[in-house]
């Protein structure tokens, strides 16, 4: 029964036979003829509307979407078993009487109804949605639907109707927006650098260095970004859209302003690949210009996230690498003879170890740099092969190698290799490699004397002791350095005294004879002949040479302070040059030829380490006088 009126008039319409079915109007039974017969249909109350005039429901406290097909709401979707509360708005101030009917699967207890429709007058119900699956995810069927009905009426019999399709489906009951999340995969070429401000938002920027190619490929990963409403166990995002903006050179404003859209599904589970190859700074490295990679990620509802962020500097590759600048101490070749156990190396990185990981290594050889692992632990462990801590700028090293193994009864000439690199990949160690020669002394410097040697002695190598033991006549006294004649131990002190002066005499001789001798032979050719052998010419055999100042300078070859040997020259030159024999010039010849022959052989070998021809010529000519005075 419903009634209807217009203005001032109005009508009763009824599904009952009234006339039939109704008592008299006097009647106390059911006298519902007489009762419609008797009442006067009013207007309705002001402010009691139809949908979406002045009347409509609610959800959980909003209005549900409209259809515009249907001009009704549309289907409203709810999570699985989730409890939800209708109620309605209205602009009448008329008291109102609420029904709702609800038609679906289970009654306004959750409870299931095999069919029919449930009843209840409260004013704003509150019901929970579920039809048992076990089979789903949720528990619960995806894609149940009830329709709830609300009637609402005044005490004049004036009504309303309203309703709205629900519907149990998680995928569609989105009420949350899904959200975004980038990182990048680590890399020597990528490094972070701060941060730019955007929309009161903080975004990494990063800087990336190019490979040998020119190129820089770099892989992003967005597979924890997420959906709250998802269900199924993956993070709930579909689709993953990714916007590259300005990759362009530095200066190049050609670039498409809508930037490069690259859209991945689920599939990739969030992972991305991009190439860089445009580098986006100045040919001076103080301007640059930044490429922004986005990302906004869509879930199953079509809703979509904020967009994420990163910003990148492309730079060559190289830049900002300087080459590390070591300044070494005293590390140089020497003709000064050697008599310690260990070699020293010692030194400061002055700068280019821009991130504190630069390294320094000695070794006796350079193959030993590019040994395995094990083998360079072998080698330290017997002290033939050091390496320094991770080093920063203005960081000293000291590096030490154990030398005893190379003496002998004889001058020795030892190769001491050092190179300097930095970081894991061992970069700048082929520029930074260098290697010295380092004299050491015979028997550790302790000369033999002249008498003793004229009576047949020697000194000969000990390996055990790592000392030189002597074998002959005389005695030696390796604690206190003196000698003595057989069966003249008293007399020690004054024969050691003497003995020196003689080898110094001897000394002074051969060189006073090597020089005479030298200049019979450049001259006794005749003009016709020449000296063709530029090697003896550089080591001053084609001159006519200082006698005193060539015995300094064999005396300071020997160790000896150059003070002393300037006074022992003073001394005994003049002495040692006029009892000197004139008619020696095969040997001295001889001589000459072996001295060419040491000469030419250190000269060539320290122009292949890379000294200059003056440099090479002023060692080789120290190195071979040593090594023929020990013939």
């Amino acid at each position: 029964m419903g009634t209807c009126s217009y203005y001032q008039g109005g009508m009763i319409v009824s599904t009952i036979d009234v006339a039939t079915y109704s008592s008299r109007a006097d009647s106390a039974t059911f006298p519902l003829l007489g009762n419609m017969l008797g009442f006067s249909v009013t207007p309705y109350p002001e402010g009691f509307g139809s949908l979406g005039t002045d009347l409509g429901l609610t959800i959980d406290g909003d209005t549900p979407n409209i259809d515009p097909s249907t001009g009704g709401y549309a289907t409203h979707y709810m999570k699985s078993d989730a409890t939800v509360n209708f109620g309605y708005t209205t602009a009448t101030t008329a008291t109102l009487t609420t029904d709702w009917i609800l038609d679906g699967p289970t009654d306004w207890d959750a409870a299931t109804m095999a069919s029919g429709t449930d009843h209840t007058t409260d004013a704003s119900p509150n019901v929970a949605f579920c039809k048992v699956d076990l089979s789903s995810a949720t528990g619960c069927l995806q894609g149940q639907q009830w329709t709830v009905t609300l009637l609402l009426h005044d005490e004049a019999g004036h009504s309303r109707i309203i309703s709205v399709v629900v519907e149990t489906n998680d995928v569609l009951a989105d009420a949350f927006a899904p959200e975004a999340n980038l990182t990048i995969e680590s890399s020597d070429n990528i490094e972070y650098i701060g941060t730019k401000t955007v929309s009161n938002t903080e975004w990494d920027v990063n800087r990336l260095i190019l490979n040998e190619n020119g190129e820089l490929v770099v892989n992003f990963d967005a597979s924890q970004s997420s959906d709250a409403d998802a269900i199924d166990g993956s993070n709930g995002i579909v689709t993953y859209e990714w916007k590259v903006f300005f990759d362009a050179p530095y200066g190049d404003t050609s670039f498409n302003l809508e930037g490069h859209t690259f859209e991945e599904t689920a599939a990739s589970n969030g992972m991305f690949t991009y190439r860089f190859q445009n580098e986006t700074v100045d040919s001076s490295g103080t301007a640059e210009s930044q490429i922004r990679m986005e990302l906004r990620v869509y879930d199953a509802s079509g809703k979509f996230s904020d967009k994420y962020r990163m910003y990148f500097v492309v730079v060559p590759e190289g830049y900002g690498d300087e080459i590390p600048l070591v300044q070494y101490d005293n590390f140089e070749n020497t003709s000064v003879g050697v008599t310690e156990s260990t070699y020293t190396i010692t030194g400061t990185i002055l700068s280019g170890s821009e991130t504190g990981e630069v390294y320094v290594e000695a070794s006796f050889s350079r193959d030993d740099f590019s040994a395995s692992a094990i083998e360079k632990y072998n080698l330290i462990t017997d002290n033939k092969f050091a390496r320094s801590v991770a080093l920063a700028d203005q960081d000293s090293f000291e590096l030490s190698l154990d030398i005893d193994n190379f003496y002998s009864n004889n001058s020795e000439v030892v190769e001491i290799w050092v190179r300097v690199y930095e970081g894991d990949d061992e970069r700048w160690s082929d520029d930074l490699t260098k290697m010295v020669l380092i004299n050491l002394k015979q028997c550790r410097g302790v000369l033999a004397n002249a008498s003793a040697q004229a009576a047949g002695g020697e000194f000969v190598w000990n390996a055990t002791s790592l000392d030189c033991d002597w074998n002959g006549e005389w005695s030696y006294d390796s604690e206190t350095g003196l000698w003595s004649e057989p069966g003249n131990d008293a007399n020690s002190g004054e024969s050691s005294d003497d003995s020196s002066l003689m080898l110094i005499l001897a000394i002074v001789g051969s060189l006073i004879l090597l020089g005479g001798v030298t200049l019979l032979f450049l001259r006794g050719g005749g003009s016709s002949d020449k000296v063709d052998n530029l090697s003896a010419a550089a080591a001053g055999y084609g001159q006519s040479q200082d006698m005193t100042e060539q015995y300094v300078q064999q005396l300071i070859a020997q160790g000896y302070p150059e003070e002393t040997a300037r006074q022992y020259a003073a001394q005994y030159v003049g002495q040692a040059a006029a009892s000197q024999p004139q008619a020696a010039a095969q040997p001295a010849a001889a001589g000459n030829d072996l001295y060419t022959q040491y000469y030419n052989q250190y000269f060539q070998q320290f122009v292949a380490q890379g000294y200059d021809e003056a440099t090479a010529s002023q060692y080789a000519q120290q190195y071979a006088a040593q090594a023929q005075q020990q013939q």
